[in-house]
């Protein structure tokens, strides 16, 4: 787009701060972002009838759940697809993962596979350190950890400590520390 484009992102209210310092910092590569504010129940409606051009809303992720948050938001009878993803490799993947619903290390497999393509697609703009999306980064000798925030309720970041393991050999070849 050597001249730049126009877009609408639909908003509420409480994300009128973020997003206007996404407006300046998108105009500086072109992009005309208009800011469609609404109230709560107005946003909701919007995103849920896919009546928006572009929609913040909580992304899918590569997690440890062998896909199935990302699953949440990529498939195309979700209602959360806000992007509109109907893509047949991740449609492969999604039935991939089905068929390997008791083989929790082949979901694994799977998930690990696909990252590449599932990045690569960029349906999302993740922002880091936000409500409306993030990253999960870890290094290769934390073992048994695949991007996990939790491992059954909502309590973030509390249960699965216990089921990793760092691996210090690896982590001595690789940094030259222990």
């Amino acid at each position: 787009y050597p001249n730049g484009f126009k877009a609408t992102v639909t908003i509420t209210g409480s994300l009128a701060d973020q997003f206007s310092m996404l407006k300046d910092q998108w105009a500086k590569a072109g992009v005309d972002l208009q800011l469609k504010v609404m109230e709560g129940g107005a946003y909701s409606a919007a995103g849920n009838a896919m009546n928006h051009e572009l929609y913040p809303g909580t992304s899918g992720s590569l997690s440890g759940n062998a896909g199935t948050w990302m699953l949440y938001f990529e498939l195309p009878f979700m209602q959360y697809n806000h992007a509109r993803v109907n893509d047949p490799g991740i449609n492969k993947f999604y039935q991939d993962v089905s068929d390997n619903f008791w083989n929790q290390e082949k979901r694994y497999q799977l998930v690990r596979e696909i990252q590449p393509y599932w990045i690569e697609q960029s349906w999302y703009i993740t922002m880091a350190g936000s409500k409306i999306g993030g990253y999960t980064i870890w290094q290769p000798w934390i073992k048994k950890y695949n991007g996990e925030s939790q491992i059954g309720g909502y309590i973030h970041g509390t249960d699965f400590q216990p089921y990793i393991w760092l691996d210090q050999d690896l982590k001595e070849k690789m940094t030259g520390k222990r």
